[in-house]
C-alpha cells in the first residue's frame, strides 16, 4: 500500500515540475504571469479559469480525469484539496 502512495507522490510532484515549466514559459511572453512549485498544474487551471484559453484547457483535463476517475470538477477539487492542505502530511495540515 506503500508503494501506491509514494507513486501517487511521484505522479504529483511530475505534475507539480510540469505545472513550473509551462508557467515560466508563458512568463516568457507574460511579464506579470507567476507560478508557484507547491501548484500542480490542476490546481493552477481552476486558479485562472477566468481567461478563456486557460478555461479551455481546464475543460479539457476535467474531462480527461471524468473519462478515467468517473469525478467531475478535477481542477475544482484539486484547486480545494491544495487550500486544506492535503498534499501535506498529516502532522502539517491544517485543521
Amino acid at each position: 500500500m506503500d508503494f501506491l502512495k509514494n507513486l501517487k507522490q511521484t505522479v504529483i510532484a511530475f505534475d507539480q515540475f510540469l505545472n513550473c515549466v509551462l508557467g515560466s514559459f508563458i512568463s516568457l511572453f507574460k511579464r506579470s504571469h507567476r507560478v508557484w512549485a507547491d501548484e500542480t498544474l490542476s490546481a493552477y487551471l481552476w486558479r485562472r479559469h477566468n481567461y478563456w484559453y486557460v478555461n479551455i484547457l481546464r475543460i479539457l483535463v476535467d474531462c480527461l480525469f471524468f473519462i478515467f476517475t468517473w469525478k467531475w470538477n478535477h481542477c475544482e477539487r484539486s484547486y480545494d484539496s491544495e487550500l486544506k492542505g492535503h498534499h501535506l502530511p498529516e502532522s502539517e495540515r491544517k485543521s
